[in-house]
């Protein structure tokens, strides 16, 4: 692969968005791309895009959360896009609301909570909590 994900993250941690958005796109283009690479990189496009909504470049993801969910498609193993579900789901207007997508990464980071640190899993804990509040908004007891 001749572009490095280590450089799409270099330039994403200086700031420089749009560069590292290429870089990753690039990535993802990639015939010699990884099915794992290609989730890493889907997952960086979905944080790149959560810090700057203006570098999207076609209709197909209107939001970082259908990056990340493509992300676990391609691995369902992938950490980095799971946590990034789970921290992006709420209330307010830039977060999602999709409860399967929440409740299948909540699910697989209790497989994977021996690999979580303390504030991870406070994290879960917290939005889990929110999760039955939405679900309970949507779909009111009788």
């Amino acid at each position: 692969m001749s572009y490095s994900f280590e450089k799409g993250e270099e330039l994403y941690y200086s700031g420089n968005y749009e560069e590292s958005f290429a870089i990753f796109k690039a990535i993802l283009n990639d015939a010699e791309t990884t099915s794992v690479e290609r989730s890493d990189a889907l997952n960086m496009l979905g944080v790149l895009l959560d810090s700057d909504p203006n570098l999207i470049l076609d209709s197909e993801f209107q939001q970082s959360v259908k990056f990340f969910k493509r992300a676990i498609e391609l691995n369902p193993d992938n950490l980095g896009a799971l946590l990034n579900v789970i921290e992006g789901f709420g209330n307010s207007f830039n977060q999602h609301r999709d409860l399967e997508l929440f409740k299948l990464a909540y699910d697989k980071l209790l497989k994977l909570s021996n690999k979580l640190s303390i504030s991870d899993r406070k994290l879960m804990q917290n939005k889990y909590d929110l999760y039955k509040d939405i679900g309970n908004e949507i779909f009111p007891s009788e």
